[in-house]
């Protein structure tokens, strides 16, 4: 699987004939089971349809518009033999064309049977090889096929990825197994001019790195100021023309095996839909269990990825490029409330000074201070009873309450190296005491 920074547009004109192109596909396959069935049957020569055979026009064929199928581009990415994608193409069948458990359940001789599986694969289907049944083949090692219950391998169930289903028939959308755990990302509708800044960079780094490497840095955001590292990572991701999801850390799973299969969806929709991955570490707990499986994780995942953290994880063995997020410069959050305030902002100039200078906030608690003020003066305008000196208390005391949850935390976090502080006194103290002392 290839690295790439890419996207395709999708549009009405390439949907259809995508799914003209698909259905020509399942077709082809279709046609290989009614023929199996007639050569069961013993069915006269006249009566058969003719022997299929994989046509070389069709293998070479792309869509009138000169864009490939996302059939086409699922081979191409995955490396998909010309068995494996029919494999796949009679599992989308079963699910698109319900006739299809009909020609299964006669073909396998059992009525119950109406479902593929790799024994009538392997039967049917031409230039069969077994290692396409092997884990570590394309279509179980990207999950793109779930082999049901039974007693054997060949003779189970076969059932399409619901993702892998979609993404045939021309519909993007994130896996479900993931979407249970992807956290809202707020809109970034602006930048100030030093995050701009550090979202290019990131940018730049990437592009730069992919003319040298196909397995790209991961980039990680620092600092306290969680939105603004978030619409960082968004901007930068628009630059390159690809979409940011985002994962909490907490939300990793610490089974090995569920972990795994969470890396391999996340790797999987960066290569169907060039979704880059946010891991989100701000508020991880320092549990030895659970920073073992994130260690493991961003070790081990092979596509774009960016973490946000408060302070800076520790680097291993896979490139770390580190960008610090400060707060917006005065001169920035001055700017901020100009515009935020509007038509009040110059009889409020020299207050919105003082603001900056007492406290240093963020975008988007800037813009909610504003507006609440704006909301309330519009209540009272029609009694044109607020002044300028209570906007000015109204804006303190709302930018007091706005720093007071940091300042808590901040309280919560001295205490806590405190009693640290104390404990391990206590231990230092113990140590020392002499066995004739007790």
């Amino acid at each position: 699987m290839t690295t790439h920074l890419s996207t395709h547009k999708i549009t009405s004109n390439w949907l259809e004939a995508n799914q003209n192109y698909l259905i020509k596909a399942t077709t082809r396959v279709q046609e290989a089971l009614q023929n199996y069935l007639h050569q069961m049957e013993d069915i006269p020569h006249d009566e058969k349809i003719e022997n299929w055979k994989v046509s070389e026009d069709f293998h070479s064929a792309s869509l009138d518009s000169g864009d490939s199928s996302n059939l086409e581009k699922l081979c191409d990415i995955f490396d998909l033999s010309p068995f494996e994608r029919d494999v796949l193409l009679l599992c989308a069948g079963a699910e698109l064309n319900r006739s299809w458990s009909l020609l299964f359940a006669k073909i396998q001789s059992n009525p119950q049977n109406n479902y593929p599986t790799f024994s009538l694969a392997l039967e049917v289907l031409p230039e069969a090889h077994w290692s396409a049944l092997m884990p570590d083949s394309s279509l179980r090692r990207w999950r793109m096929i779930e082999v049901g219950p039974g007693n054997t391998l060949t003779t189970s169930a076969l059932r399409i990825d619901e993702r892998i289903l979609h993404y045939l028939t021309g519909v993007q959308h994130l896996d479900e197994r993931l979407t249970e755990i992807e956290m809202p990302i707020p809109e970034a509708d602006y930048l100030v001019s030093s995050h701009q800044k550090i979202a290019e960079e990131l940018a730049y780094t990437w592009v730069q790195a992919l003319q040298e490497t196909e397995l790209l840095p991961v980039l990680q955001l620092c600092g306290p100021d969680v939105t603004s590292k978030l619409a960082i990572a968004t901007v930068s991701c628009a630059l390159l023309g690809l979409n940011l999801y985002a994962i909490s850390a907490e939300a990793l799973p610490t089974n090995t095996n569920q972990l795994n299969l969470i890396k391999r969806l996340c790797e999987r929709e960066w290569a169907l839909s060039d979704r880059v991955l946010l891991l989100d570490c701000d508020e991880v707990e320092t549990e030895a269990t659970r920073e073992s499986a994130i260690a493991r994780f961003i070790e081990s995942i092979n596509c774009p990825l960016i973490i946000t953290s408060r302070d800076r994880r520790r680097q291993r063995q896979r490139p770390l490029i580190t960008f610090d997020v400060q707060q917006p410069t005065p001169d920035e959050q001055q700017l901020i409330w100009q515009n935020a305030l509007g038509e009040i902002t110059p009889t409020l100039k020299e207050h919105i000074e003082i603001l900056v200078s007492n406290f240093s906030l963020n975008p988007p608690a800037i813009q909610t201070a504003c507006l609440k003020v704006r909301s309330a003066k519009r209540e009272k305008q029609e009694e044109e009873e607020t002044t300028n000196t209570k906007i000015q208390h109204q804006l303190w005391d709302i930018c007091r309450n706005q720093a007071r949850p940091r300042l808590d935390e901040l309280a919560q976090r001295i205490e806590l190296q405190q009693f640290e502080i104390k404990h391990a006194t206590k231990i230092v103290n113990f140590k020392n005491v002499k066995k004739e002392d007790y």
